[in-house]
Order: structure tokens, then sequence, then C-alpha cells
């Protein structure tokens, strides 16, 4: 009871922290560059497309800081806390997984799996749904993070393209342009929140629980 107790804390602090992002990342969006592009054309002369150019990238360098400052705190919090949430969502998917196989033998009768479980299959579908909702709030938290990260890579890389477009890239320019484009990708690098072994959350690990929690229980509704 403890454990199950001390799990569910974890998952609702980490839903918190994430909430906190969340906020932190919508409100980095309203300082996002504009779409009207900085005075200059590509009728200009060089020297006044080099200083629409330098513009352009003091103005993504104040984002980058406005939004390093936003999510500062919460990226350290994750990074303490990704351990426990992934250990969670892979033991109720391991859980999920066990029953819904499970229920499967027994719809089925292929075999007898009735002395297979080491407690009753009802107290274990009990305990797994028990920690089913701040896990998935925890999770569709950081998949709504990452779709906004990716929104302002969006943004930015729409900012970037029209001031090219109203730039012509001549003679020593091409520093100024490149400067543009990695400018968008440390805009968003490192800001997507991801498991130990890099991989970003998605919407598709809440879609699995959810699927999996219904056919366990189907499986309860049919076999009890």
């Amino acid at each position: 009871g403890e454990r199950i107790f001390s799990v569910n804390s974890v998952l609702r602090v980490t839903s918190l922290s994430l909430a906190q992002r969340l906020r932190a990342l919508q409100f980095s969006s309203d300082r996002t560059p504009p779409r009207e592009t900085p005075a200059g054309s590509a009728g200009g002369t060089v020297k006044e497309q080099a200083a629409t150019a330098q513009k352009t990238v003091e103005v993504m360098e104040e984002f980058v800081r406005c939004s390093d400052f936003a999510v500062e705190l919460s990226t350290l919090r994750w990074s303490l806390l990704r351990g426990p949430v992934c250990f969670a969502f892979l033991a109720s998917l391991k859980v999920l997984l066990t029953m819904s196989l499970y229920w499967f033998l027994v719809a089925s009768r292929i075999c007898d799996v009735s002395a297979a479980l080491p407690a009753d299959p009802i107290s274990i579908v009990v305990i797994s749904v028990s920690l089913m909702w701040p896990l998935l709030a925890t999770l569709i938290l950081g998949a709504l993070c990452n779709r906004e990260v990716e929104l302002q890579c969006r943004r930015l890389q729409s900012y970037v393209d029209s001031v090219l477009d109203k730039l012509c890239a001549e003679e020593n320019d091409d520093v100024l342009y490149v400067a543009l484009r990695l400018k968008v990708t440390s805009a968003v690098q490192g800001r997507r929140l991801c498991w130990i072994g890099g991989w970003p959350l998605s919407f598709v690990e809440p879609t699995i629980l959810v699927l999996l929690v219904g056919v366990v229980g189907t499986g309860c509704c049919f076999n009890v």
C-alpha cells in the first residue's frame, strides 16, 4: 500500500511539473518572433540585407534565452523524475499485457491458467488501474509539451524562411544565412522531453495504455 502511494505521489508531482512546463512553453510561444520580417528587401543593398539578417539573428537569440529561462526548472525536474515515471510506465505495461494474455487464455480455454497468477486477477487489475490516471496525466502532459515545442519550431522555421525569401544570398552573407538555420535548431534542441534512451514522449504511450485498459476491462466483465 505504501509503495503504491509513493509511486502515485511521484506521478502526481511529475504531472504538476509538466503542467508548469506546458504553461512556460505557452508563455515563450507568445514571445515567438512575429510573422512580419524586419525591414529589408531583396532589392536592397548587400549592407542592408546583412543588417536585416543580423537583426533576425538577434531576435532569434533573444527568443532562445527567453525559452531557456522559462523551461530551465522543469527540465531539471524531468531529468530527476523520468526514471521513476519510466519504471511506472513499463511496470503498468507489463501488468496490462499479462492480464490481457490471461483473459485471452481464459476466454479461449486453450489451457488452464487458473493457478498461473500469484494473486487474484481482479486485485491485480485494481492495483494497476489505480495508477492509470496519474500516469496517463503525466504522459499526456509530456506529449503536449513536446507538441508545443514542435509548433514553436514550425513558427521559427516559417519566420526564418520569410526572411530568407526577402534576402538574396550574395558574397560573404552565407554565414548569416547559415546562422539563421542554426538558431532554429538550437531554439528547440534539448527542449523535447525524452525517455532515458532518448526516445521523445508522444501520444503513442498513453494511447497504448488506454487500449490495454479497455482490453483488460472487457476481459474482466466477461470472465468474472
